[in-house]
Formats: C-alpha cells, sequence, structure tokens
C-alpha cells in the first residue's frame, strides 16, 4: 500500500537515507577519533577512553535537551537544525582554518556527541509516522537494516580515505557534503513531514471511551441474537 502512493514513498527513502548518513557520520567519526588523539594530541588508550566516557554524558544531555524542545517546536523543524549542528561538528575537525587544537577537537566531539543520537531519535520518530500503522515492523526492520550497512561502509570509507590521502580533511568534508545534501532535501520536504499528533484532553478521552464501550456491548448483543436465532431455527427444524 505505500509503494503506491509515490509522494509517501519519496518521504520514507528521504527518511532511510537520512538515517544511514546520520549512522555513517558517527561510524567514520569513530574510527579515526582514538588515531587522531594518539597521533595529532599525544593521547594514551586511557585518555582517549576518557574522551570517550565525557562523550557519553554529553550525549546524555543532549537527549534531555531534545525533550525539552520537543514540547515546544517541532520535530519537523529540530530535525533540519539537528543536520545543520552536526554540519558544524564536522567542520570543527578541519584543519582548513588552522590548526587543530585539543579545545577545538574537545568542543567540535561534544557538539558531534550531543547532536547525533539526537537526529538519531527524531529520525525514527518522523519515519514511524510516515509509514502508520500498516507494516511497521517490517518498515522499522528496513530502517535497522539501512543503519547496519551504515556500520559496515562508514570504516571502509574512513580508513581507505585516510590511507589513500594521509589527512583526516577529505574525510570529512566528504562527510558534510553528504549531510548537506540531506539537509537539502530535508528543508524541500519539511511541510509535508508528518507533525505531531494532536494530544486528546480528558473530556475528548471520556467521550471516546463511552463511544467505543458501546460498541462493544452492540457487537455481543449481535452475536447473542444470532445464536438465539440459530438455536430457534434448530428447534423449528425438530419440531417438523
Amino acid at each position: 500500500e505505500l509503494i503506491r502512493k509515490p509522494f509517501r514513498t519519496c518521504k520514507l527513502l528521504l527518511l532511510l537515507v537520512s538515517f544511514h548518513v546520520c549512522i555513517f557520520v558517527f561510524a567514520v567519526f569513530e574510527t579515526i577519533a582514538t588515531p587522531m588523539m594518539r597521533d595529532d594530541f599525544g593521547l594514551s588508550v586511557r585518555d582517549a577512553g576518557l574522551m570517550f566516557s565525557f562523550a557519553g554524558i554529553v550525549a546524555l544531555g543532549g537527549f534531555v535537551l531534545l525533550r525539552l524542545l520537543s514540547i515546544f517546536i517541532s520535530e519537523r523543524v529540530l530535525l533540519p537544525s539537528g543536520w545543520i549542528l552536526l554540519i558544524l561538528s564536522m567542520g570543527g575537525f578541519l584543519r582548513l582554518l588552522g590548526e587543530l587544537d585539543l579545545i577545538r577537537f574537545t568542543l567540535a566531539l561534544a557538539l558531534l556527541s550531543a547532536t547525533y543520537p539526537c537526529v538519531q531519535i527524531l529520525i525514527f520518530v518522523i519515519y514511524s509516522r510516515v509509514v502508520g500503522d500498516s507494516l511497521q515492523g517490517v518498515f522499522m526492520g528496513v530502517l535497522t537494516a539501512v543503519g547496519s550497512l551504515a556500520r559496515i561502509f562508514g570504516p571502509l570509507y574512513a580508513t581507505g580515505m585516510w590511507s589513500l590521502w594521509g589527512t583526516t580533511n577529505l574525510v570529512f568534508i566528504g562527510v558534510a557534503l553528504m549531510m548537506v545534501a540531506v539537509l537539502a532535501f530535508t528543508i524541500a520536504l519539511v511541510p509535508w513531514l508528518p507533525g505531531k499528533p494532536p494530544k486528546m484532553s480528558s473530556s475528548e478521552k471520556e467521550v471516546s471511551v463511552s463511544v467505543s464501550v458501546p460498541a462493544a456491548n452492540d457487537a455481543d448483543a449481535d452475536e447473542q441474537a444470532t445464536h438465539a436465532n440459530v438455536v430457534e431455527g434448530n428447534d423449528n427444524d425438530n419440531v417438523v
């Protein structure tokens, strides 16, 4: 049914590509982050572990902030904003604007850690709304498979580019260009992406409950009437 609706299919494809790029970005970063910290800043494996622990704490703070923002701002607005922040975090790792020091690296790492999980969750939410009630399990499985492919191709891309060119600039530039393309298509489709479902008030909930209960009682009454007719028919047959 979803495939027969071209515009909805277009939105699903955009969200699948967005999810792939989102996972791809983090897979690329986590592949080369430890070598960067070791070669560029002289950090030990223990120090690199502490940096990633710091990134995890920042990510938790990002989840809390997203929960607060989603109360007042629609996910359709938060998603493009998240992509912009991810692009800015990639720019923080580039050496084109000068030598990359530990402070700028830490700030870019914090921005990436706070933004990446939020973008991932926003894509999940909007994708689920586009799919609707039909075939949720199948299409969420497709989304997960797309993310798994990104986990495979991300490290291959990062190590291949670094081995060929010996610099991380091209790695992050390539990833940033992917996100810019996704951002452009996302902004183009923002007006047609589903927003939050309206919340039901307490009175509306009571009305829905009062309407649904008689419907169930009517169904039971119909079933009892049908059973009575069958029994009556059998009794008439016996009389004849």
